[in-house]
């Protein structure tokens, strides 16, 4: 599975070091991407390029609230393969436990479901 378009400049912008690009659209002081941990970061971007301080911003800065719930899906190949996996569970009336070792992960979910 191949990381959308989204999370591969996310990514590339992570391993260059490209702090005006991660910081685009104005980061506080407070939300400025932190390089020191670059694996930690990584993995945050494959997980979803949301849960990067400012990533959101910059996706969603000119879309209306319902192209946003649809950008939400498709930032991540995670969420797009969830999103399908679900709908075929939902089908044959599947209980579904989901686990995530960043609440942050856990709140873009709750927005997702």
């Amino acid at each position: 599975v191949r990381l959308t378009s989204v999370q591969k400049m996310n990514y590339r912008a992570l391993i260059e070091g490209n702090r005006e690009f991660l910081c685009q659209h104005g980061c506080a002081k407070g939300r400025m991407v932190r390089l020191n941990n670059l694996m930690m970061q990584l993995r945050k971007v494959c997980n979803h390029p949301y849960l990067l301080a400012g990533a959101e911003e910059r996706a969603t800065l000119s879309l209306l609230p319902e192209e946003r719930a649809e950008q939400l899906v498709k930032s991540s190949t995670k969420l797009i393969f969830l999103d399908k996996l679900l709908r075929k569970l939902q089908e044959g009336e599947h209980k579904v436990l989901i686990f995530s070792q960043m609440v942050k992960m856990l709140d873009i979910l709750e927005d997702f479901l």
